[in-house]
C-alpha cells in the first residue's frame, strides 16, 4: 500500500490533530506546502510555524516563540512573569487564534516536553477550537537540552521529547509515517540509510559506508561538497571561484522593512534566509538552486551559470536552459486579513537570486536538498543526526564519497550512528 495523498491527510485533520513524519526524501515538506496552500487558496486560516529560524524561513511562516508571545521562557513560572508584561499581544493572539483553523508546527523533533505544554496552555487558556498539525522525524533532530534544566534532567533521563509530554497525548494527533522514498530509486541505499536512520550499526551497514570512503571516482564530476562548519564552505567556494577564468559578477540582495523592525529579528531572518546577501559568480561556474520552484527546478539541484542578463540568469541543467529570476522572501507576522482569515503582513522583503555556487555548503543549510554528486565531509560533525542528514541528501550512492580523516572511521561510526531508543520504541508503536 502507498503513502497517503495530499487528500487523505486533509480528511484526517478534519476529524483530528496530525503528525505527519517520515524519512529525509519521503516528501514531509512538499505534503505540509501543499496543506498549507489548499487551507489558503480555500481562505481558511492557517498558521504556518518553525520550532527555528531556519523551518521558519522553509514553511514561509515564521517561529513558534514568536507566534505563542513565548519569548525565552523555559517554565511556567517564568511564562507568568512574561504574560504580565505582554497583555497586549496575547489578546492580539486570541482574536488571531479565533480566525485561525489549522495551526501547522514543523520540525517537532527539536521541540522539548516544556515548550509544547507552554503550547498547549496557550491554545487551551486562549480558547484556540482549530486542528494541530506536527511535522518532522524525531530520528533526525533531538530538542536542544537548555542548561537551565533541573539536575534530574538529562538528555537520556527525564522526558525530553514532544512524544513524551502529557500535551503530546492531550493533542493525541494522529500519526502518518511516509515510506516511500523520493530522493533516490536505489533500494539498497535506502535501506541501509533506514538502518542508520535507526541507529543499526552491524558489519553490514560499516562496509557499506566504508566503501563509499573508496569512493573516489565522484572526484572526477566536480562534485558538490558538504562540510559541517562554515569557514571551509567558504573558503572553498572562494578559492574554486578565483580559480575560474572570465569576469566576475557581484549580485547584491534588495531588501526593504518597516523602520521600526527590530534589528536583531532582522539580522536573525537574514541569516536563515538560504541565498547570500551578495552573490559572487562567474559565467561557467556550477551553481546549486536554493529554493523549489516547481516545474523548473528544485532545492539542490545543480547547474551551470550559462549568462547574466539585465534582469534575469539564464543556467544551463544539462538537458535544458532555465531562466532564474530574483525570489522574493517575506518576513512577516500573521493577523486578521479584511475577509476574516489569516495573512502575513510583511516586516520585510529580501529579493535575491535563488542561487548558490555549488562548490561547498553546510550541512545545515543543506536541509531540503537533493544532490546528484556529493561528497560529505564528515570531520567537523558536532551532533549524531548531521551524519545521516549529511548522506541522505545524496540522490545516487553511485555520485557519493564519505571524505574521513580523523582515524578510525569505524569507531567514529560508532559515535554518530545512535538513536535514544525511546525514539524508537515511539516509532515501534506508530
Amino acid at each position: 500500500m502507498g503513502d497517503p495523498s495530499v487528500e487523505d491527510l486533509l480528511e484526517i485533520l478534519e476529524k483530528d490533530n496530525l503528525f505527519l513524519t517520515g524519512a529525509a526524501g519521503t516528501g514531509k515538506s512538499w505534503m505540509t506546502n501543499r496543506i498549507i496552500e489548499v487551507y489558503r487558496e480555500a481562505e481558511r486560516g492557517v498558521v504556518a510555524l518553525g520550532s527555528t529560524g531556519v523551518s521558519a524561513v522553509n514553511i514561509g511562516g515564521v517561529t513558534l516563540h514568536s507566534f505563542f508571545v513565548l519569548g525565552i521562557c523555559n517554565s511556567f513560572e517564568e511564562l507568568k512573569e512574561h504574560d504580565r508584561r505582554n497583555k497586549k499581544r496575547l489578546t492580539d493572539l486570541k482574536r488571531l487564534l479565533a480566525a485561525t483553523e489549522l495551526i501547522v508546527i514543523d520540525e517537532v523533533s527539536m521541540i522539548g516536553v516544556e515548550t509544547l505544554e507552554m503550547i498547549r496552555y496557550r491554545l487551551e487558556s486562549l480558547g484556540y477550537g482549530g486542528r494541530v498539525m506536527f511535522v518532522g522525524d524525531f530520528y533526525q533532530l533531538p530538542p536542544v537540552v537548555r542548561r537551565e534544566r533541573s539536575p534530574s534532567s538529562s538528555l537520556f533521563g527525564e522526558a525530553l521529547y514532544a512524544f513524551e509530554s502529557g500535551a503530546w497525548e492531550a493533542f493525541a494527533p494522529k500519526a502518518v509515517e511516509l515510506r516511500t522514498m523520493h530522493r533516490t530509486r536505489d533500494s539498497e541505499f535506502t535501506r541501509i540509510l533506514s538502518r542508520i536512520r535507526r541507529g543499526e550499526r552491524d558489519r553490514e551497514v560499516v562496509d557499506y559506508l566504508l566503501a563509499l570512503c573508496n569512493n573516489d571516482s565522484v572526484y572526477q564530476e566536480e562534485p558538490t561538497w558538504l562540510f559541517g562548519r562554515n569557514q571551509e564552505v567558504e573558503r572553498m567556494n572562494k578559492e574554486s571561484l578565483d580559480r575560474l577564468e572570465g569576469e566576475e559578477y557581484l549580485f547584491f540582495a534588495e531588501l526593504e522593512k518597516e523602520k521600526q523592525l527590530n534589528p536583531k529579528r532582522l539580522e536573525s531572518w537574514q541569516k536563515m534566509l538560504p541565498v547570500q546577501e551578495q552573490l559572487r559568480l562567474k559565467v561557467g561556474a556550477p551553481v546549486l538552486f536554493t529554493v523549489n520552484k516547481w516545474g523548473r527546478y528544485v532545492n539542490g539541484e545543480r547547474g551551470i551559470l550559462h549568462s547574466v542578463e539585465e534582469d534575469f540568469l539564464v543556467v544551463d541543467k544539462g538537458d535544458e536552459f532555465v531562466r532564474v529570476e530574483p525570489h522574493e522572501f517575506v518576513l512577516g507576522e500573521p493577523q486578521i486579513g479584511e475577509n476574516g482569515g489569516v495573512e502575513l503582513r510583511p516586516l520585510a522583503t529580501l529579493k535575491q537570486f535563488p542561487l548558490k555556487p555549488a562548490y561547498a555548503v553546510t550541512i545545515h543549510k543543506s536541509q531540503g536538498m537533493s544532490i546528484d554528486r556529493l561528497v560529505c565531509n564528515v570531520d567537523t560533525l558536532f551532533a549524531p543526526s548531521q551524519f545521516y542528514v549529511a548522506i541522505s541528501r545524496a540522490t545516487d550512492p553511485k555520485g557519493l564519497k564519505i571524505d574521513f580523516n580523523r582515524g578510525d572511521f569505524s569507531r567514529y561510526l560508532e559515535r554518530v550512528i545512535r538513536v535514544d531508543e525511546r525514539v524508537n520504541e515511539f516509532y515501534d508503536g506508530l
